[in-house]
């Protein structure tokens, strides 16, 4: 009796297992660019945001002076 069918079953798994490692590989590597991308465009957006909000008090400024100019008129 041989070890021929018994090689080639192990042959054949670490074929198969090998393949799998592989596919997971790939997946974990587009796993991490995403994760970057991600990663990216939320520091973009944090910094979007920290500019709107400096615009936003700006505006809210420009806003307070132009109505003490108002309510200084009308008195």
């Amino acid at each position: 009796m041989t070890n021929k069918p018994t090689l080639a079953q192990i042959q054949n798994f670490y074929g198969k297992a090998k393949t799998e490692l592989g596919q997971k590989q790939e997946q974990f590597e587009k796993l991490k660019a995403s994760l970057a991308e991600t990663e990216e465009a939320i520091a973009q957006l944090k910094s979007d945001q920290a500019s709107i909000s400096q615009d936003l008090k700006a505006k809210e400024g420009e806003q307070q002076a132009l109505q003490s100019v108002i309510d200084a008129k009308n008195l």
